[in-house]
């Protein structure tokens, strides 16, 4: 049954790297052992075929090929997910961080290859989210801080988004992130007590997301969605100093359709609504869906300052 559903599903969809209660050492050292490339420059080559992330040396460590969609992964990065997870596990590993920290999609195939068939980036090769700040200004000057950040969520808004604080480090302002994140809780209007979590809860519980929020509903071939929350619950573990933070999340979903390659049909599906015409379908379909919103709250966790490894011990999120 399980084939059928990733025959439904144009590509595998990612998983983020923190999954269960509590985070088992493997899925641990998995996220430790790629957070070390987390900083690799993308680029495009002149004729765009190819997307490229390469280390501060100019060496590739990723190569995708958009024409084929095939994507080469240096055995540097491969080579200890594999001799832990195996060829498959290792290979949803890598496409969920790629898609979470690099935004990259349609990779297609993904498979190792040796450093020296990698190459290095070329002069002709052309840096892409280069889009920087200058924290040092902005360390000086709060105003025009609220300034940028103020027009990008105007901009967001204006486009049907859910303004969101997104990814910080892209801008270089990591050391800025308090005050970004006290700038946004201001603008959404989630500053009545001051409260992270009650940001997040506020910020969940009173939007409807679409997939221009759940990214990772790119992976559904012509994919759509639409969600809401309805319970969005923080505890603290009283005896732990560490992993301190139980978060347990509900939510709806309003209306979603994907494209069937296999049979050609467009499925639609929402609370309430089986598509498909036995109940063990659904049910592994549903936890497909589960696993693709609780990347979006993990993100928008650590969008809010969190940190997964060290501050949850466990995270639940049911549709």
């Amino acid at each position: 049954m399980k084939s059928f559903i990733r025959k439904i599903l144009h590509n595998e969809i990612s998983q983020n790297l923190n999954e269960g209660r509590p985070l088992s050492g493997k899925n641990k050292f998995a996220k430790e052992w790629l957070e070390q490339y987390n900083n690799l420059k993308k680029y495009k080559s002149e004729d765009g075929r190819f997307i490229h992330l390469a280390d501060n040396k100019r060496n590739i460590l990723v190569s995708l090929d958009t024409q084929i969609n095939e994507t080469a992964v240096t055995w540097e990065i491969w080579s200890l997910l594999y001799k832990v997870f195996g060829e498959k596990e290792s290979r949803r590993k890598i496409i969920s961080w790629l898609l979470s920290v690099y935004k990259l999609a349609n990779m297609g195939y993904v498979y190792d290859e040796t450093p020296d068939m990698m190459g290095k980036i070329s002069d002709s090769d052309i840096p892409v989210d280069q889009e920087s700040i200058n924290e040092s200004i902005f360390s000086k000057n709060i105003d025009q801080l609220k300034r940028f950040f103020y027009n990008k969520w105007d901009k967001e808004k204006s486009e049907g988004k859910t303004p969101s604080i997104g990814d910080i480090s892209k801008f270089g302002l990591n050391k800025a992130k308090d005050e970004i994140i006290a700038l946004y809780i201001e603008y959404m209007g989630y500053d009545t007590d001051n409260s992270r979590t009650k940001a997040i809860e506020k910020y969940l519980t009173t939007n409807v997301f679409t997939e221009k929020d759940i990214t990772e509903m790119s992976n559904f071939d012509q994919g759509k969605i639409s969600v809401t929350f309805y319970k969005v619950e923080f505890s603290e573990n009283e005896n732990e100093t560490v992993n301190y933070i139980d978060l347990d999340i509900k939510f709806i979903v309003l209306d979603g359709s994907f494209y069937s390659t296999e049979d050609g049909e467009t499925y639609h599906f929402s609370t309430g609504d089986n598509p498909f015409d036995d109940f063990v379908t659904y049910f592994e379909f549903k936890e497909e869906i589960e696993q693709v919103v609780e990347s979006f709250v993990h993100r928008t966790l650590e969008n809010f300052g969190f940190n997964i490894n060290r501050h949850f011990d466990y995270i639940s999120v049911k549709w």
